[in-house]
């Protein structure tokens, strides 16, 4: 049979799924059918590790409750091909099949599930022949189907990737906004302790202006009294030398006949030197240039 030619249906079998997957319409008695099935797992490629002994096997009940066991051929650790045989589709009704697969120590690891239904022919086998033409037409149609299906299972791992992909967008945009609501967070905390830091700098400026204006009305008093105190203090001594003047009889000579303070005679009889008559006169006129500059607004130590 190396030389016939197929109407091959390719099929994917996913291992965790149990429930039939896959339907294939076959006319009683065909035998020139092939299977060309790959394994996924939960949606992946499944890869068939034949160099450690693993083996395939199609196992079938047909309608007439007659099992089935042929061997099927694994390729490229990819695929598993299993041609139709006399006693496949012999039997017209639905032959529920499993592809069964098995490790190398003859465990078996999974046996995914589909079914063959298997019509009856409008015409009996050897009735009708067809030529190459026709054989061509209906071989450009399995074909056809079968591009159909290649194209369907490139669709469905294409939509497969494409919500992996907006599942791997989302979680960058979870992430995103994550950050975005911590930068938020972090510049609120931020404006609250400059906001902080300014009230606090703005009270302690304040405060420090309003001791500042405190001291200088402090000094503008201190200052004040100060002038109260040395005009008091020039005013008792302005009498007090009044007083000796008054008490002082100086001659032109330099020469006075008495002193007194108060109403006793301290020198009476006596000469003084014109100098000592100087020296007087002169703490007099400073004693009235301190007087006259305190009554104008100066201060005493002027």
């Amino acid at each position: 049979m190396a030389n016939m030619k197929y109407s091959t249906y390719r099929v994917s079998l996913d291992l965790q799924k149990h429930q039939s997957q896959v339907s294939i319409a076959v006319f009683q008695y065909d035998t020139a059918v092939r299977l060309c099935i790959s394994l996924t797992d939960g949606g992946n490629p499944y890869t068939i590790p034949i160099e450690d002994g693993y083996r395939a096997v199609f196992y079938a009940k047909r309608p007439d409750n007659t099992p089935l066991c042929h061997n099927c051929t694994i390729e490229s650790n990819s695929r598993i091909i299993y041609d139709f045989q006399d006693s496949t589709a012999a039997v017209r009704g639905i032959t529920n099949c499993q592809l069964r697969l098995y490790g190398a120590d003859g465990g078996l690891i999974t046996a995914p599930r589909f079914i063959i239904v298997v019509d009856e022919r409008v015409v009996t086998e050897g009735l009708i022949e067809l030529d190459d033409d026709e054989l061509s037409a209906i071989d450009a149609i399995f074909t056809k189907e079968t591009a159909r299906e290649e194209a369907e299972a490139g669709r469905v791992q294409a939509e497969k990737a494409r919500v992996e992909a907006e599942a791997s967008r989302v979680t960058a945009e979870t992430s995103r906004a994550n950050a975005e609501a911590e930068r938020v967070e972090a510049e609120t905390a931020r404006s609250a302790t400059f906001i902080a830091l300014k009230n606090e700098m703005d009270y302690n400026e304040q405060r420090r202006i309003e001791a500042e204006t405190a001291r200088e009305e402090a000094e503008a008093g201190r200052v004040q009294a100060e002038a109260e105190r040395g005009k008091n203090c020039v005013l008792k001594e302005s009498k007090s030398t009044q007083t000796i003047k008054s008490n002082l009889d100086i001659e032109g000579t330099g020469k006075f006949t008495s002193l007194k303070i108060g109403n006793q005679e301290v020198i009476s009889g006596a000469s003084v030197d014109i100098k000592i008559a100087n020296y007087v006169n002169t703490q007099l006129g400073d004693i009235a240039d301190r007087l006259d500059k305190i009554n104008n607004g100066g201060g005493a130590n002027a």
